[in-house]
């Protein structure tokens, strides 16, 4: 392989990589999860850096303390944000690898799973 060819090598596995971030970015932006409360009182939907995106109270709400309702509320966006995390992980582990330190940070930065669930 000469020189050039080399170089244009190099370039379409520049194009490449760029081109597997943008679909990274743009599946990325559409990641949502949504999780309701065990009682039907919350729903929520979040984004994977844990922003609340939706809340909904449902008529069970209603029946709730404050203090019960605001610990209804935390745990169901914790849940939410949870699977949002899983699913971003999903996303972006092929464009950086399963292995590599992008995601073992990654992962240090994503809620710690709750009741078994897996990261």
């Amino acid at each position: 392989m000469d020189a050039q060819d080399w170089l244009d090598s190099y370039r379409r596995r520049i194009r490449e990589i760029g081109q597997r971030a943008r679909r990274v970015q743009e599946t990325l932006t559409a990641v949502t999860a949504t999780a309701t409360s065990g009682d039907g009182a919350v729903t929520v939907t979040v984004a994977p850096s844990g922003a609340v995106q939706e809340l909904v109270l449902g008529e069970r709400a209603e029946a709730l303390s404050r203090p019960q309702l605001a610990e209804t509320i935390m745990t169901t966006i914790g849940r939410a944000h949870a699977d949002a995390a899983r699913q971003a992980t999903r996303v972006v582990a092929p464009l950086v690898g399963e292995r590599s330190p992008a995601m073992a940070f990654l992962r240090s930065q994503l809620p710690v799973p709750q009741d078994g669930e897996r990261r």
